[in-house]
């Protein structure tokens, strides 16, 4: 066991984590540093988003699985090596939303049955310093103080 995992499994215990999480997040930690071939301490915020378009885009990993990454690397960043988390999020876009919405007034128009919960997910992370500087630009008010990620 690495000195990094033996940390992070400490951190998950006393946070009262389940074993299921525990081992699914040190999963995803491995699977990060096996695929940079370092140590995460080691890999950009950068790296990290381009990791987690690699685990949705090339190995199709599902939105579940994705957030299940997501949440694993947040833990590790933030907690474990308290370097703040990449702060990346599954935002969708307004005119996607839309469609959305309009696709589901469709359904119940044509008498289709709907599901009382509906998920709605962008495929790309969106870093959060952008976003935040973005609303930041829209409201003209002064830029928050964020890390770049």
């Amino acid at each position: 066991m690495t000195a990094l995992r033996g940390r992070m499994t400490q951190d998950l215990i006393l946070r009262g984590s389940s074993l299921n999480t525990q081992a699914a997040y040190l999963r995803a930690l491995a699977q990060l540093a096996r695929y940079y071939r370092r140590s995460p301490e080691r890999i950009s915020e950068r790296e990290v988003a381009d990791y987690l378009l690699h685990l949705y885009r090339e190995k199709g990993r599902s939105h579940s699985t994705y957030n299940q990454a997501v949440a694993a690397l947040r833990f590790l960043y933030h907690v474990t090596l308290r370097t703040g988390p990449p702060r990346f999020g599954n935002r969708i876009h307004r005119d996607d939303a839309a469609g959305a919405l309009a696709h589901l007034a469709s359904l119940a128009i044509s008498g289709r049955a709907l599901a009382s919960l509906y998920l709605g997910a962008d495929d790309e992370p969106s870093d959060e310093a952008v976003v935040l500087r973005w609303i930041a630009s829209q409201l003209g008010v002064a830029e928050p103080l964020v890390r770049d990620g």
